[in-house]
């Protein structure tokens, strides 16, 4: 058992021990005193950044009732679409192969692959030609396959021609149209997923004439991982990269200047 002169400095050590916590803690706290960088803030400053995130600017307060009302309508339209009511479930959806799988193959068209072989290969490019009003023209972009074009995407198998197999890099990660200007067209080329298959660009390609022919920016050079290219309402290009971030030209500037 411990004595009383024991317990008396056990309860001693531990009011100076919480003397000196209180004054470090009020030395961070005076007017002027460094603020200590920690690797973790604390739950108060998660939770700012969590109201921060969530919160209405509009109103400056977190739209809870919208939010039950989000996650209700979540869960009805799940029993609805998985099999709920069997007079209210919407049919799956019902894929029709299109292609691109060939074009015309042999000499006549220049193909020299070995067995007349064609392919478009992994498509992550698709765009429909917005000249076209009857939104039937199709453009589609392997990653190891070149451009590709149909212009009647509705008949199965439809007719895709292969646009330009001479570009000096058929890496199509990404294309898009000016909507100013539809003759207006650039590629951006490279995969940027990291998978061990990826094949690399060379930077972006761009047509003024609605996809005859491709010139190659030499200001791209240096972007042989693309994988998003898009133009705004105005004519502006945004390229997204790996390694790179996201850059942009001018409609004035069309991808001479990034």
């Amino acid at each position: 058992m411990q004595t009383v002169q024991q317990k008396c400095r056990a309860l001693l050590l531990m009011v100076f021990t919480s003397l000196l916590l209180l004054t470090g803690c009020l030395e961070k706290m005076a007017p002027g005193a460094e603020v200590e960088n920690d690797m973790y803030d604390g739950p108060d400053k998660a939770a700012l950044q969590e109201f921060q995130m969530t919160k209405d600017p509009a109103t400056g307060t977190v739209p809870k009732e919208r939010l039950i009302a989000a996650l209700d309508q979540t869960l009805q339209n799940r029993q609805t679409y998985r099999g709920g009511d069997p007079t209210t479930s919407l049919p799956l959806l019902s894929w029709i192969e299109r292609g691109p799988n060939s074009d015309v193959v042999g000499p006549s068209n220049g193909n020299t692959r070995a067995n007349a072989g064609v392919t478009a290969g992994r498509i992550r490019a698709i765009m429909v030609d917005s000249a076209d009003a009857t939104r039937k023209t199709v453009w589609v972009g392997g990653v190891d396959g070149g451009l590709w074009k149909t212009t009647d995407i509705t008949v199965s198998p439809a007719n895709w021609q292969l646009v330009n197999d001479f570009m000096s890099n058929l890496a199509i990660a990404a294309i898009c149209q000016d909507p100013t200007d539809p003759n207006i067209m650039y590629v951006c080329t490279g995969e940027s997923y990291y998978n061990a298959d990826a094949v690399q660009g060379v930077g972006v390609f761009k047509s003024t004439d609605h996809g005859v022919t491709w010139n190659f920016l030499p200001s791209t050079a240096a972007y042989k991982n693309g994988t998003r290219i898009l133009c705004d309402f105005q004519g502006n290009i945004y390229l997204a990269t790996r390694g790179s971030g996201v850059l942009r030209s001018t409609k004035a500037s069309g991808g001479a200047v990034w």
